[in-house]
């Protein structure tokens, strides 16, 4: 009984799995290292989160019976 990895894992399974491993190894050496001075996806819409929320307290600030007396 001979043995084979191809009798246990497909050849195109083979193919996607490595492709896959190569895609990850790959993507964590950019992360490590890219460029140090670029900005990140979640840092860029954390100062837009952090701008909008203040422009939100300004506006309650600026005229507080506008939200709590509306009817």
């Amino acid at each position: 009984m001979a043995f084979s990895l191809t009798s246990i894992l497909p050849l195109p399974d083979m193919l996607a799995l490595g492709w896959f491993l190569l895609c990850w190894v790959g993507y964590a050496w950019y992360a490590d290292h890219r460029r140090r001075g670029t900005r990140e996806l979640a840092g860029v819409l954390h100062a837009y989160r952090l701008r909008w929320m203040r422009r939100v307290l300004e506006r309650e600030t600026a005229s507080p019976t506008r939200w709590c007396c509306r009817r």
